[in-house]
């Protein structure tokens, strides 16, 4: 096991225990969701919830390559949708 979720990832795929579409899926957002995380950490010194200013959104949208704060939120959206997805085809509902 590595020291890390993208070397975790990676093995995974190696071992073919997740799929390479898998394998993509979830490294992109692994890395989506860690460069918003950063800014978060580096920029915010106590948690905050959206709205946020329109400084720290511009921020966001430049490191992510993305031209607003909708696309943001949509991408952001449909990675988490996707981890959802491989989870629930690969472990399917922990609940019963």
């Amino acid at each position: 096991i590595g020291t890390s979720t993208r070397s975790n990832l990676d093995l995974l795929g190696a071992e073919h225990i997740l799929s390479p579409d898998d394998t993509t899926r979830l490294t992109e957002a692994l890395s989506f969701y860690s460069g918003l995380l950063q800014i978060f950490r580096l920029c915010l010194e106590t948690p905050a919830d959206p709205p946020f200013s329109q400084s720290l959104n511009l921020l966001l949208c430049q490191s992510s390559a993305l031209p607003d704060m909708a696309h943001l939120e949509q991408t952001l959206s449909e990675h988490q949708k996707s981890v959802r997805d491989i989870f629930m085809r690969m472990f399917g509902s922990l609940s019963g």
